[in-house]
Order: C-alpha cells, then structure tokens, then sequence
C-alpha cells in the first residue's frame, strides 16, 4: 500500500550522519551552514520517530483509550486531575453499563445508545465532554519543539501540524511497524545557492521510511522549507 505523509513545511535544521552523534551536538541559533541544517534533520528524526514509545500506565488499558478516542499521548498531556476524572468516570461507567464490545462495534464515550444518564450525571458528562474536546489544543508536542525556532510558524499552526502528522503516523502504524531506533543518511543535493535537500532512510522493523528535509536561504541563514516522509524508498537511488 502506498502512503505519502508530509511532515511539515518548517523552518528545521541540522542533521548527523551517525544517530550516535546527535546526543552530543548541539544545534546552534541560526543556521549558518549546510552542515547545521544536516544536524537539525538528524536530530528532527530522532525527535519525531523515536520519542513514540511510551508506557500505558497500569489503569489505562486499549478499551480506556477507545472509548474516549484518545491517544495514549493525548491523555499523558492531561492533567493529573483531568486524568483522573476519566479514570474514575470510565469506572463507573463499566460498572454500570457494560461498554467494551456490542456486536462488531466499540462503544465510545460519544455513543448515546448507552447515553450519560445510563451511568454518570450530566455534570460529570459534561466536564468529561469538556476535557475531552481541550484535549487537541492543550496537547503540546514536545518532539516538535526542536523544529520551533528555524521557521516562521505561529504556535497554533505547530499544533495542528503536529497533530495530522502524529494521525497520519498512528493509521498507518501497523504497515511498517514499529521503529527501529536507526537510521541511515543518504544523500544530500544542492539547487543553486539557496536550496539544500537532505534525504535520509529511517529503520522501521516491516519497512523502511524515506524522509527529505528541504531548506531555503534567502540570505545568510538558512530555515526549513518542507519536511516530507513517505514509503517511496526506491527514490533513494535517484
């Protein structure tokens, strides 16, 4: 299956060779060089792919999760409290009314075949309802934060970047499983003066990744143009 996800169109910079050496570099104010921007891309793959693992707490399991259309990242950026309320609401709802499977079909939260009566006050509905519709803009993706200062992109915008390419990351999940912590630079092309491309291949344990930091200097610093990822490897041998 062929999938083509854009990352973003950023201001990025930098990018190591070897994934060993990022840890120990760090990426300057501005982009000065080619190699800074090579440096920033490295680091930007480790930041972006690598960061996705995390631990599923031992009260939250897979039908927590569906059932409040959450990522496990969405809610480990709640706060305790909201956490919380979730856990608990979720608690009673299980009691009261069983929700993990009817048919072929996942009850969720926003289900109003069991509806908030059936387990939960309104009250307790309604803020549940509220922590959930905050979730997408209170989520902050701290693995974007490297991108932040090399491109001309309000915070909101980082956001809603952020957010369709951690999607877009997560639907297609289970075709190239999961990442292999590796990495492999490529190539780097030249387009005059002011474009540079930096094309590396990430390691995932069913398939390989192609990902393309394009920079642009419009002066004497450079800033990311576009970031691309796709499954298109055979690009590599262009």
């Amino acid at each position: 299956m062929r999938f083509f996800l854009v990352l973003l169109c950023l201001g990025l910079s930098g990018c190591n060779t070897e994934r060993t050496d990022t840890n120990t570099n760090t990426l300057p104010e501005k982009l000065r060089t080619i190699d800074d921007t090579k440096l920033l891309c490295s680091q930007s793959i480790e930041s972006f792919f690598f960061n996705l693992t995390q631990t599923i707490p031992k009260n939250v399991d897979v039908d927590f999760l569906d059932f409040y259309d959450l990522s496990l990242e969405k809610f480990n950026n709640l706060s305790e409290d909201s956490q919380n309320k979730l856990l608990d609401s979720y608690a009673q709802i299980q009691e009261k009314t069983p929700i993990n499977k009817q048919g072929d079909d996942t009850i969720s939260f926003w289900d109003k075949s069991w509806g908030w009566t059936k387990s939960i006050t309104k009250q307790t509905y309604d803020d549940i309802a509220e922590i959930l519709q905050d979730s997408d803009s209170n989520l902050v993706y701290s693995d974007f934060e490297i991108l932040k200062p090399y491109w001309n992109l309000s915070e909101d915008d980082l956001k809603k970047l952020a957010e369709r390419s951690h999607r877009q990351l997560e639907s297609v999940s289970e075709n190239i499983g999961s990442p292999l912590k590796q990495y492999e630079f490529v190539m780097t092309k030249t387009a005059g003066a002011s474009l540079v491309q930096h094309s590396y291949m990430v390691k995932f344990d069913s398939t390989a990744i192609r990902y393309v930091c394009v920079f642009y200097k419009p002066e004497d610093t450079w800033y990311v143009h576009s970031v691309n990822w796709d499954n298109l490897v055979s690009l590599l041998f262009n």
